[in-house]
């Protein structure tokens, strides 16, 4: 039964179409990676001339604040790239179950 109390029945599974959720997924992934790929180092290297010593406080903040978004950028490009290996195992699990199952289902012999 779902959650409403009524039985789930013709329930069908396009393998295809999780496959393609997946690819969605891994491109989604692969955007956010390079997005948030910034080379903190050579923007500290870079800054540094500009601030000076006197805005050493500012250059420490901006590169905590670089550093943090990198890290972050890469733990949602990590669930986005989760969510595609789960839509491509599920979509081989579904299409090796129809396999099978029609496997099944072609050696029963109709006596009719």
């Amino acid at each position: 039964m779902d959650e409403l109390g009524g039985v789930m029945d013709n329930v069908i599974a396009d393998a295809a179409a999780i496959s393609v959720f997946g690819d969605a997924e891994a491109a989604i992934a692969a955007e956010i990676a390079t997005a948030g790929a910034v080379d903190v180092a050579a923007v500290a290297a870079l800054m540094t001339p500009v601030f000076g010593l006197l805005g050493t406080e500012h250059l420490i903040a901006t590169i905590v604040a670089m550093t943090t978004n990198l890290f972050e950028t890469g733990q949602l490009a990590a669930i986005h790239a989760g969510q595609a290996a789960a839509a491509y195992g599920s979509a081989a699990a579904y299409t090796a179950t129809d396999t099978g199952q029609e496997t099944v289902f072609d050696s029963v012999a109709l006596n009719l």
